[in-house]
């Protein structure tokens, strides 16, 4: 496999993945969160349709650059061990990500035979208009972002 080929799989993993949490932000958070936190709520959905347009930006640029070997150990390094950490410390150490997209088995979500093929939907409330616990830290860092994002995060809600 040349470089190239291997640069071209690459940006498609961040194009393809954040083009997912761009258009369709609320499937990604009830796949990725654990169930008791999986509520797409419109923050919920602006921050991952912010983080989809990073991704998909970011494959764009893989895409079209052209990588040196150099590039390719920086990029290995500042690019993929935060994201380990990162997975690491909120599925074991303060647990918010659900443990679907890497365990062989399935959980049980309760809409299956047993309970007579019933879905059960649940709603957050947050009282006061403070934001969740996750999101307190990047409520207002986002702020400038929004015009960009909520045409793309309405979108969703067109498509639900």
């Amino acid at each position: 496999m040349t470089a190239r080929i291997l640069q071209k799989c690459l940006s498609l993993i961040f194009l393809l993945l954040g083009s997912w949490c761009l258009f369709f932000p609320s499937m990604v958070v009830e796949v990725t969160f654990r169930p008791e936190l999986a509520f797409a709520s419109e923050q919920a959905r602006f921050i991952m349709g912010c983080f989809g347009a990073q991704a998909v930006l970011t494959g764009t640029i893989i895409l079209t650059a052209r990588f040196s070997s150099m590039t390719f150990l920086v990029f290995g390094l500042a690019g993929s061990v935060p994201f380990f950490v990162f997975n690491f410390w909120f599925l074991y150490i303060e647990p918010v990500l659900g443990s679907r997209l890497i365990d062989l088995k399935p959980e049980q979500d309760g809409g299956c035979e047993r309970d007579g093929g019933q879905e059960h939907f649940g709603a957050s409330v947050v009282t006061r208009g403070h934001a969740s616990p996750v999101f307190q830290a990047s409520e207002h860092d986002l702020d400038p972002v929004a015009p960009f994002v909520a045409t793309l995060v309405v979108f969703d809600g067109l498509v639900a």
